[in-house]
C-alpha cells in the first residue's frame, strides 16, 4: 500500500529518513523545501514507522506514524 508523508511548519531544507518501528532505516532523502512536501512513499499498512527530520538549522523533529 502506499502512503503519503507530510510535513508541516517546517519551512526550511534538510534530512528526512523514515525507519521501521524496530529501526530499521527504510527512506533517507535530501528536501529542499519541507513546507510542501508530500512524499508517496510504499509502506506495509497497519505497521507504525517513524519519523526524523533534520533541518540545516538542526533542529529535529520525530513523528510516528500508521500506514493506512
Amino acid at each position: 500500500a502506499a502512503s503519503d508523508v507530510y510535513k508541516r511548519q517546517v519551512e526550511s531544507s534538510g534530512l528526512l529518513k523514515v525507519y521501521t518501528i524496530i529501526g530499521n532505516e527504510v527512506l533517507s532523502l535530501n528536501i529542499q523545501d519541507f513546507s510542501a512536501l508530500s512524499i508517496p512513499v510504499s509502506l506495509q499498512r497497519q505497521n507504525m514507522y517513524i519519523i526524523r527530520i533534520v533541518t540545516l538549522n538542526n533542529d529535529i523533529y520525530t513523528f510516528k506514524i500508521v500506514a493506512t
